[in-house]
């Protein structure tokens, strides 16, 4: 931002990186990108200038959709931290209200007039409850904004006297006898080189030679060597959290940041983006047996893979989610049923390799005996 009008950051940013983003759009027509603005290191002062006055946030959204409609974005995004701290004034906490108002507003005039779909409006939040009380109007903020991402993480960090996981689901009891002394930050990541964090391939080494726990009441993983600890998000924490936001009815899910997963799956042996992988097959399947077109190539020649469910890829949410989820269960039963017959198949091969070793809970062993036997007893998926 400058001057009160949001801009690229860098001329690389408008040449090259703006046009790779959006050509994602290519592989995939319903994909919305959205362009965000602010964060962390950007402070707050840049916001409290152009919140001001109305003429300042006027000239902040003509320069927003000029933007967002020249590089081919779908909405904005508002990464505010945070109205009314870090040297925010408190009114900016009602300010911010009335830019979320008049972007609004905008955006319906400007699709009216253009014939366009509107621009889509949305906003990073915390979800630390002091936060909350401070900087935001929940209710109203639900009534403007198309969708709120709750930034979950940041709960605990190297700042404290005690280790405490940075991304929980659920909270703590508040007994510092429950958790280890903290002197610090830990050592920096051999890529990501900052002290304190690092990236999910990063503690994929890490774990190698640590020891690995659970924190069974707040559904993360955490790992130590010698004097170091690592609380660390996993496929198995991915799966509980996947698993919350569908049975809480959220509208979805955000990542932060796609950079710090496995990437190009060289390093924690589940491959590419294991994480977001689990993330977006448990919260996009449904349990419905599916047709795919899977044809490999192999010495030379086109052959047909075997018809299935799981194998080692996906890194097994989907076969977890069966066996664990009664809706799910039941749906993948009666569907498989009616695609078989339907296409004349014999049966339906259930292909889950080696469980305990790709990152499946250990209860799905008993679970995979259940499933296993509704080809006798249907009446046993309740019990899934």
């Amino acid at each position: 931002m400058s001057n009160n009008q949001i801009v690229p950051e860098t001329l690389q940013d408008e040449k090259i990186l703006y046009p790779q983003f959006n050509k994602l759009k290519e592989r995939n027509r319903e994909l919305k990108t959205l362009l965000s603005i602010g964060g962390w290191n950007f402070g707050t002062l840049r916001f409290t200038s152009m919140l001001h006055t109305f003429g300042n946030r006027e000239k902040f959204i003509n320069s927003t959709i000029s933007l967002l409609r020249t590089h081919n974005f779908d909405g904005l995004d508002l990464f505010f931290l945070y109205p009314g701290l870090r040297n925010s004034p408190t009114h900016d906490r009602w300010k911010f209200l009335f830019l979320i108002e008049e972007l609004l507003s905008a955006f319906q005039k400007e699709a009216l007039l253009t014939n366009r779909p509107r621009l889509l409006l949305s906003a990073a939040v915390s979800g630390a409850p002091h936060i909350i009380q401070t900087s935001y109007d929940v209710n109203l903020l639900g009534r403007l904004l198309d969708f709120i991402n709750v930034l979950s993480y940041d709960f605990h960090g190297s700042w404290e006297k005690f280790t405490g996981h940075n991304s929980p689901l659920y909270s703590f009891p508040e007994d510092p006898k429950s958790s280890a002394i903290a002197t610090g930050p830990a050592s920096p990541g051999k890529y990501t080189k900052q002290a304190g964090i690092l990236a999910y391939y990063e503690i994929c080494s890490f774990l190698e030679k640590a020891r690995k726990d659970w924190i069974g009441y707040q559904h993360v993983p955490y790992a130590y060597k010698g004097k170091e600890w690592v609380g660390y998000d996993d496929i198995r924490s991915f799966q509980e959290k996947a698993k919350f936001v569908k049975a809480e009815l959220f509208g979805g899910a955000m990542v932060w940041t796609l950079d710090m997963d496995d990437v190009k799956g060289a390093f924690c042996g589940s491959g590419p983006f294991p994480l977001l992988y689990t993330l977006n097959y448990l919260l996009l399947q449904d349990g419905m047996l599916v047709t795919v077109r899977s044809w490999e190539r192999t010495n030379g020649k086109a052959e047909q893979e075997k018809l299935n469910y799981s194998g080692k890829r996906p890194p097994l949410p989907g076969f977890t989610s069966i066996v664990f989820i009664t809706a799910d269960c039941k749906t993948v039963i009666i569907s498989a049923i009616d695609f078989l017959h339907q296409d004349g198949f014999d049966g339906m091969n259930l292909d889950i390799e080696h469980s305990e070793f790709w990152g499946s809970p250990t209860e799905d062993k008993q679970q995979f005996a259940i499933l296993s036997n509704l080809r006798m007893e249907p009446q046993l998926c309740e019990m899934c």
